[in-house]
């Protein structure tokens, strides 16, 4: 079996001191760039990987960070998938641990778990749906000694996020369904009490309050859940509560399918008759009859913010990273317009 890399191999493959190799392995800035791309060649080449046992003896750390979840499904998934690869890249190793209930001892348990395991901080990433969050309003709750980082929930001044911006997607679907002419646009909305659907309800009714269009309440339903399903009878309830519509934003690309399932049944044409947008860019929706316009979310890029700006938190309470300056406490990551036949065929 051939010897692992040693951090003493390096060096001496990039002719620096394992001091300089140890720093550039840990994103020192105190290294030059020339130097930097001499070592990361040599660490490429000899395949290196740091000991993470002895880095963390040395150091009195654990380098490890928490994730706490539910119900994993496409978005919350391809979200787990860009922090572990991030958390892997920045030399920490992730402990995933599944909430069973949302009330506050099940919380408690959960954070004080995580934190008697040594993890350095921990990423929250359960929807938020009604009062799922209402343990945030319990003195205490937060008193943590390590950071604490929340995944796509709605930004609040007490808290630090890095979500999606539900609302910029509501604008921007229902105004690409306006620019089209389309001046009938109904609406099926995810289903009641979740911040990411509601946001995006209220966008649409504001963007058509903007345009002076329609927006009367039969024109809008909300979907019993996220899936096809749910929009297939949503849908036919459009069909007796609106009929006249000429355009459908759809909560997500699942809820659109079981929408167009239902027009091609009731002989309505997309887009001809009838333009649709979803949301997610599921991997299915390009091959959706016809193709799905949506918007896409990357799920993986809001998983790789939220453990770069947790690793920053974690390294600051080490002061091993400057204070941080003009850093928003809550990022916003928008969606991407993905224009295909449902709207523009």
């Amino acid at each position: 079996m051939n010897r692992r890399a040693t951090i003493s191999d390096v060096a001496l493959l990039a002719g620096v001191s394992k001091q300089t190799v140890s720093r550039v392995v840990n994103g020192s800035d105190k290294v030059l760039p020339e130097t930097r791309q001499r070592v990361q060649a040599a660490i490429d080449e000899l395949d290196f990987r740091p000991n993470m046992a002895a880095r963390q003896l040395s150091r009195g750390r654990s380098f490890t960070l928490g994730i706490v979840g539910r119900n994993r499904n496409y978005v919350s998934t391809r979200s787990y998938s860009g922090a572990a690869t991030t958390a892997d890249e920045m030399g920490y190793a992730l402990i995933m641990k599944e909430l069973e209930s949302g009330d506050i001892d099940s919380v408690r348990q959960v954070l004080l778990a995580l934190q008697d395991l040594q993890c350095e901080g921990i990423l929250w990433t359960i929807p938020e749906v009604d009062r799922s969050y209402a343990w945030l309003e319990q003195a205490g709750m937060l008193e943590l000694k390590i950071p604490l980082l929340f995944l796509n929930v709605r930004p609040r001044a007490t808290i630090k996020t890095v979500s999606f911006d539900h609302y910029y997607a509501g604008k921007i679907a229902t105004e690409h369904l306006l620019s089209l002419g389309r001046q009938r646009i109904a609406h099926i909305s995810g289903p009641d009490g979740w911040w990411s659907a509601e946001s995006r309800r209220r966008a649409w009714g504001d963007a058509l309050l903007q345009a002076k269009m329609p927006a009367p309440q039969e024109a809008c339903v909300i979907a019993q859940s996220w899936q096809a399903a749910a929009g297939y009878e949503a849908f036919s309830q459009l069909l007796e509560n609106y009929p006249g519509m000429d355009a459908l934003f759809a909560c997500n690309d699942q809820v659109a399918l079981g929408a167009m399932l239902k027009a091609h049944e009731q002989g309505i044409r997309i887009p001809e008759d009838v333009a649709v947008i979803g949301v997610d860019n599921l991997p299915e929706s390009a091959f959706f009859f016809p193709p799905l316009t949506t918007l896409e979310q990357d799920a993986r890029q809001l998983g790789c913010n939220a453990v770069r700006k947790l690793v920053g938190m974690v390294e600051r309470g080490f002061g091993t990273v400057p204070e941080r300056s003009n850093e928003d406490d809550n990022e916003l990551l928008r969606h991407t317009l993905v224009v295909r036949r449902s709207t523009a065929g």
